[in-house]
């Protein structure tokens, strides 16, 4: 007989998935900020591959706006845009 045991998932994430979902939404305009302090416009697609698990940033997907061309990047690099 197999006791099931409860498993708190929270403690194996290294982040709180639900908390990073409400800062962003797909589809929406934001900035990706550039080390020299410039932005370039984009459009957030959706949460990344999972690097937190290896100890890394997270990840996330989007669109650059003038190149149409997606990437993936730090999460913290990436603010809302109001326009």
């Amino acid at each position: 007989m197999q006791i099931p045991i409860p498993l708190d998932l929270k403690l194996f994430l290294p982040y709180d998935r639900t908390m990073k979902d409400e800062l962003f939404h797909e589809g929406q305009k934001i900035w990706l900020q550039l080390p020299e302090g410039q932005q370039r416009p984009a459009i957030y697609v959706g949460e990344g591959e999972n690097a937190t698990f290896f100890g890394g940033p997270p990840l996330v997907y989007i669109v650059l706006a003038d190149t149409r061309e997606g990437v993936e990047v730090e999460l913290d690099r990436i603010v809302a845009r109001n326009d």
